[in-house]
């Protein structure tokens, strides 16, 4: 059962807006994938989003925002696993979380003026 909503997904410079399953699935097995400028991403809201990138000939690494700032990350995916990570998301469950082992994104902490004049 599809979440209720529109999901937009943007797949190396196309995006589909109201993206339907077929649509995601033929995303995430789209080959030949160039390290340097593939990507994917499925957007819920503007806080409810899941993205990847490719770490290597066949890995990704892949984040989710689950909404009040909360994001969440996992790499070294297999395609099986992205896809499966992507469609679960589309479907509005959670089993794309038990695919991986999921962990906060750790925030970049900015440097503190006071370190400078110290």
């Amino acid at each position: 059962m599809r979440f209720a909503g529109e999901l937009t997904l943007d797949f190396c410079e196309i995006e589909t807006k109201d993206a339907s399953r077929e649509d995601v699935e033929r995303a995430a097995r789209t080959e030949p994938r160039d390290e340097e400028t593939w990507y994917m991403t499925l957007t819920r809201s503007e806080d409810e989003w899941m993205d990847a990138t490719l770490h290597g000939p066949a890995i990704f690494g892949v984040r989710c925002g689950e909404g009040g700032g909360s994001v969440l990350e996992c790499t070294g995916l297999d395609a099986r696993q992205l896809e499966a990570a992507f469609v679960s998301f589309y479907e509005g469950n959670h089993a794309w979380k038990t695919l991986c082992e999921w962990k906060p994104r750790r925030e970049e902490k900015g440097s503190s003026l006071r370190k400078l004049f110290s």
